[in-house]
Formats: structure tokens, sequence, C-alpha cells
């Protein structure tokens, strides 16, 4: 395939489906390319040829004029013969970009003859050039060397071209530059087809976050009412069939979250945050996390954290979480007895960095020698059988990769068939300032009391609703349901709120419209109302958008209720404000809920 067409399709970001899609149109695409790189080879060689023709046979014309006329004017009209039956513009300009040759091909390309031209600036003689093209095409003039080149656009009549100038210096016979020699080509056809495919790509990234959202919101539903009944004390066999309904519908977030993360990360749009965080609450929450998941399966569930290690740390929690859970899942997914150990040491400690090592072991299926570099691609997993038995999109792996070279870091295997596997990477977090709290012991679970506090849901979906109030009556918390952005503004200046739920996408108005309106009511207290902003959309705009809406936190559906709850203590409670530095929480991927 050719280089130019590789990058673009890079740029593009297309799948390999979506290239085997297109792929007679990439392979005509291709076949352009060819052709034109053929096409200005020989034009070139041409142009070599005919150049040191013109130079050598003008000397000697100078010198042999009396004697040698007809032969001199019958060499030009071969060489003029040749350089007209090129399709391309070839050109020769002075020092100042005045045109002092042209081919009958310019005629054909814009319309003026050549006679006409001559002498002119070739600036002159293209309808409507790009101004942000324009000053590249001057600099052209001051090339110090060597072979360059610009594509540009016009506009005539409404229609628009694009043009590639290419310029190479014309050297006298002691080497000086006295102008430029090169050509100009309608590269339209190539460069349409170019910004199709980036217009295909932009599809594609509407189509996710759409398709994303769609099946976010109910897998809300599912996942809350879940929850709710799993905290009514159900009966042993309820309990496992409501285990087994939620372990599912997670499941199938995880697949969605994994899809959408890879093609993030593919786009370079994943941001990284700088925060103090407590390493021994994220790594014991994961242990409470998956210990029903690892105990259903028989398995002894071990978590090991260095006693050396301090409390509190700085780096991004969030992907550290990430990819501990994606590791752990995989472990416990794919062991089927004996034991998942999670390991966090202190390989080197000091008052500014701390380098931190992370092991997750299993007595697992292992991987062969042969397949391990199979686990890494995308879409892979070590056997075909695997998938099959196992399920799963094959991205795991690519994407905890990819998060950990964001960070500095690189995931390291030690694995053997039939033996288990060894996953580890070494962080190296810096050191915080933070005064350092009692340590939280393993399983420990934090009672956060917001009983009595006033909410206002504004929501138009009714069964997250539903999840919402039911979640509120169990911890306390008085409730009223707004079903729109207008009439939560109506609301909330008849009753006093401690806090508002904010759907983004609502009818009437939504979340962003209603945060914005809210926020400039005239009573100071509007302002400081906290807004958490609630949306099953993973559209990387969705932050900003939230912050510069005026919203105080965003948190993403399907949610932990756990995560919910420590997020309106957070904003309500003062006792618990020191949780966190970050005001809006970049929480597109979901953790598995600990209820």
């Amino acid at each position: 395939m050719h280089r130019l067409l590789k990058r673009q399709l890079k740029n593009a970001n297309f799948s390999e489906s979506q290239k085997n899609e297109m792929s007679e149109f990439l392979a005509t695409i291709n076949d352009a390319y060819i052709s034109f790189d053929k096409d200005r080879a020989q034009l070139e060689h041409t142009l070599e040829l005919s150049s040191q023709e013109l130079y050598s046979s003008n000397i000697k014309l100078k010198k042999e004029v009396e004697n040698s006329t007809r032969e001199a004017h019958l060499a030009k009209v071969q060489l003029n013969s040749v350089v007209d039956n090129v399709q391309e513009i070839i050109y020769e300009i002075d020092l100042n970009g005045n045109f002092l040759y042209l081919n009958s091909a310019w005629e054909k390309a814009t319309g003026y003859t050549v006679a006409e031209s001559i002498g002119g600036h070739f600036t002159n003689f293209f309808k409507d050039i790009d101004k942000r093209d324009l000053p590249g095409l001057i600099e052209l003039q001051n090339v110090t060397g060597g072979r360059v080149s610009k594509i540009f656009r016009t506009n005539e009549n409404g229609i628009t071209r694009w043009f590639e100038l290419s310029a190479s210096h014309r050297l006298d016979e002691n080497m000086k530059p006295y102008g430029f020699i090169g050509t100009i080509v309608d590269v339209t056809s190539l460069k349409e087809a170019e910004l199709e495919l980036i217009e295909a790509n932009k599809v594609k990234d509407n189509f996710l976050s759409s398709m994303s959202h769609e099946m976010r919101t109910p897998l809300n539903a599912v996942i809350g009412i879940s929850n709710i009944l799993l905290m009514d004390n159900p009966k042993p066999e309820q309990l496992e069939n409501l285990n087994a309904l939620k372990f599912s519908s997670k499941h199938l977030l995880n697949l969605i979250n994994d899809i959408l993360d890879y093609s993030k990360l593919k786009v370079g749009k994943i941001k990284l945050y700088q925060e103090n965080f407590d390493i021994r609450e994220m790594v014991y929450g994961l242990e409470k996390s998956f210990s029903y998941y690892a105990q259903d399966k028989g398995l002894d569930f071990v978590f090991d954290i260095d006693k050396n290690i301090p409390q509190y740390v700085i780096g991004d929690s969030l992907r550290l979480s990430q990819i501990l859970t994606n590791l752990l899942n995989n472990a416990i997914k794919f062991t089927d007895q004996g034991s998942v150990r999670c390991m966090v040491s202190l390989v080197d400690g000091s008052k500014e960095k701390n380098k931190i090592e992370f092991k997750i072991i299993d007595t697992g299926i292992g991987i062969s020698e042969e397949n391990v570099g199979k686990v890494f691609e995308r879409f892979t997993q070590a056997e075909d059988h695997t998938t099959k038995k196992f399920g799963g999109t094959g991205l795991g792996l690519s994407i905890i990769t990819k998060l950990l070279e964001l960070l500095g870091s690189e995931l390291v295997l030690d694995t053997e068939l039939g033996k288990g596997s060894t996953f580890s990477f070494i962080l190296e977090l810096e050191a915080s300032q933070l005064v350092e709290a009692k340590v939280i012991e393993s399983n420990e679970s934090k009672q956060v009391d917001i009983k009595d506090l006033n909410v206002l849901i504004v929501e138009d979906n009714t069964m997250n609703v539903l999840v919402l109030k039911k979640y509120f009556k169990k911890w306390g918390v008085r409730s009223k349901v707004a079903e729109n952005g207008l009439v939560a503004i109506e609301m909330i200046q008849d009753e006093k709120f401690d806090l508002v739920l904010m759907d983004l996408q609502m009818p009437v108005m939504d979340g962003y419209t209603a945060s914005r309106e809210i926020r400039n009511l005239k009573d100071h207290i509007y302002k400081k109302m906290p807004i958490i902003a609630l949306s099953a959309s993973v559209s990387n705009e969705v932050n900003e958008k939230v912050k510069a809406s005026g919203m105080t936190d965003y948190l993403s559906k399907p949610f932990n209720p756990e995560k919910l709850i420590s997020m309106i203590a957070q904003h309500c409670c003062s006792d618990q404000n020191n949780k966190s530095d970050r005001n809006i929480i970049d929480n597109m991927i979901q953790y598995p809920a600990s209820v």
C-alpha cells in the first residue's frame, strides 16, 4: 500500500474491518497514488534531463549561433514538444516568484494563456487562494536548497480545488541560485478522499457515543435495581439469582467500556490527572469489590500491601484503579481453582518519589510461550477457545498497555501454560504532603451518613428516577423529582434543596442550560448549591461542558451506589470535603460495584 495512503488511514483511525469494507475504494486511491508517483518521477527525470540539455544547448548556441541556428531551433522545438505533452504544470520562476517559463498544461489548468502569464507573480493566477495557505506559498521563495512542496486550495465559482506546488532551485555555472523550477499538480481527488476518510471517522465516533448512551441508560436501571434488591436482605436462593444478574449486567458494561476506552486511547483523548489519594483505601476498595467474585469461584483471594508504602501519594488514582481492575478481573476469570493474589511493594522510596510495584498473581490457565505476544494485541485472546469459554472483547491488556505507557511504565508478564500468570508493573508516584491518617483495615467499610438531606432529582427517565428514589429511601434522604431543567429552576426557587442531581440530556431544557440558569439566579445561595451531573454519555467533551456549565461534579451512569453516596457526602457534609482535590471527576470508566 502507498505510504501516503497508509499515513492517511493511520490518521483516520480506521479499523481493519472498515478497511476491508472500503477495499475497492482504497484500491482506487492507492492506484491513483502509484500512478501519480510514476508520472512525477517521469516528469522529474524529464525536467532534469531537459534542464541539463537546455543549459548545455544555451551555452553551445551562444558560441555557435551563426553556424548552428537551424539545429538549435529544431532542438528547442523538440524539447517544447516533450514538455508540452506532460499533463502536470511545469514552471520556472525568478527569485521574486515571477514566471519565466510555463508549459501548455498551465493553460488547461488555469484558463490563462502562457503569454499573458509570463512575468506575472505565481500567486496572481489562482483564484481565491485560502489565506491560511498563502503565507506558506510565499515562504517557498526563501527556500535555501533541496526540493520543497506545499499543498494549497483555491475556490473559483464555488468549486474548491487542491494543488500541490513543488520547487527546486535553479543554479548558474557558479552554483548560485537564480530562480526555481518545479511542478504544480491538481490533487483535488486525493484530497477529497482524505477528507472523506476524516469525516467517516467523525461519524464513527458519534455513532459510538450515541450507541453507548442508548445502551448505558437501561443498563443503569438494571444494575441499580439489582443493587437495591441486594440491600433488602434477600433469601439465599434470591441472592444467588441477584448476584448472577448483577454480574452479567456488569460484564456487559465492561464490554461496552472496553470498546469505548480503546477508541479514546487510539486518538489520544485520554487525560491524566495528578491528585492526592489514599493508596491503601484504593487497594482495599478493590479487594472488597472483587471478594464476592473470587469467593463465588472458591478461590483464595489475598491482598498484601507493604507497610512501608506511605498512605498518601500523588498520581492518577482513576487510571491506576482501572489498570488493577482489569488485571484482577482477568486473573479471577481465567482461574478455576487455587488463588489470586495482589501484591503491592515499595521498590524505592524518598521524600519526593515512591517507586511502587504492583503484582497480580494467579494459578489460572496460563499462556503458552508462542501465544504470549497475542494477548497484547487488540481484539485477540491467546487461544481461539478462550473467547468462547470466557468471553470478553480481547481489548483489556491492550488498554492496560497503552495506559501504562501514558503513566511512564510498562506491563511485564511471567506465565506458564496450565500453571498461572503474573502481571506486574512499577509506577513512580510523587510523595504527598498530606498528613497520614489511621491506616484503613482490609474490608473495613466507611459509614457515610447523609440522612435528612433534601435532594432534587432532575431526570426524565422513569426507571432512573425509580432507582434513585429507592436509594434515597434506604439512606433516609428526602427527594423530589423535576422532569426537565425548566421545572427544576422553578422548584429550587420554591423550596430549599441541599443538592441537585442533574441529568444532562432532557427535553424542554437540558442539564447544561439549566445549570447555567441556576448559577445566574440572583440569590448567592444558588452560586454554591452543589449540582452533580448524571449522564450515560461517554463523549470526550462531557467533562469540559459540565465544568463550563458551572456544575460541581460529574457521575457517569451506570454508577456505583457507594460512589454516589460518597460524592453527595463530599459536597454536602463538611467532614467529607477533604476527600479529593479534583472538582470534575473523569469518571467515564465504571468499576465493579461493591454492594
